[in-house]
């Protein structure tokens, strides 16, 4: 779009002008911090490898990767917060059985605003209502 020569590079400002033409309604004041943002000028001239590396929201890659200690750390926590929770499940399914209640009632009821989604102020009344 800004690369009308297909020289595989262009100026930080034909790439600002392009998006100023696809969304209009950027202020201008705006436009001119975003090369200062990635530390370049309006007058820098940015290649296709560097386009793609400032631009691309896609990549699942931003920034280093965690250590094998920090990983092993956070499934190891994540293990533990599991167990803390089934339990807690399985007792409030214990508790739902014993008084006759489904789970999807149990929800259908909790729902007040019907938007299917359940938020911990509506799931905690329900539970002071129905059960014991």
């Amino acid at each position: 779009m800004a690369d009308t020569q297909r020289s595989n590079s262009v100026k930080f400002s034909l790439i600002l002008d392009a998006l100023n033409k696809v969304l209009p309604n950027l202020t201008r004041e705006f436009m001119d911090q975003i090369p200062y943002a990635f530390e370049m000028s309006p007058s820098d001239m940015l290649s296709k490898e560097e386009f793609d590396m400032l631009f691309d929201t896609t990549s699942a890659n931003h920034g280093p990767q965690p250590s094998a200690l920090k990983v092993r750390n956070q499934r190891d926590a994540m293990a533990n917060n599991s167990a803390d929770y089934t339990a807690i499940i399985k007792y409030f399914a214990e508790c739902l059985h014993k008084e006759n209640i489904t789970a999807l009632r149990f929800f259908k009821k909790a729902d007040r605003n019907f938007n299917q989604v359940l938020t911990v102020d509506e799931l905690k009344d329900q539970v002071k209502i129905s059960l014991p």
